[in-house]
Order: structure tokens, then sequence, then C-alpha cells
């Protein structure tokens, strides 16, 4: 499967306290963005 770049820009606080609990789930933050993109492909909007 082909893939492609996404990219953005959060606050320092918030990137740092997001890597913080992907890392506390065994996750890296890429692969928590992929879920929630699946997420919202999956629910038809987002899941929360």
């Amino acid at each position: 499967m082909k893939t492609e770049m996404l990219s953005t820009r959060i606050d320092h606080d918030t990137k740092t306290a997001f890597t913080r609990i992907c890392d506390e789930v065994g996750l890296s933050p890429s692969q928590a963005i992929k879920l929630f993109a699946r997420a919202v492909i999956n629910y038809g909007g987002i899941p929360f």
C-alpha cells in the first residue's frame, strides 16, 4: 500500500503530554494517530 505524509503543528506541551501517554500504552505518536484515523473512518466521524 502506498503511504502518504501528514503533518501538523501542535504546541510543545500538547506534544509532550501526547508522547508520554503514547509511551505509557506502548505506541508511538505516529501509531496512535493512525489508530485515530482508522477510528474516524470506522465511526464515520469524530468518535467522541
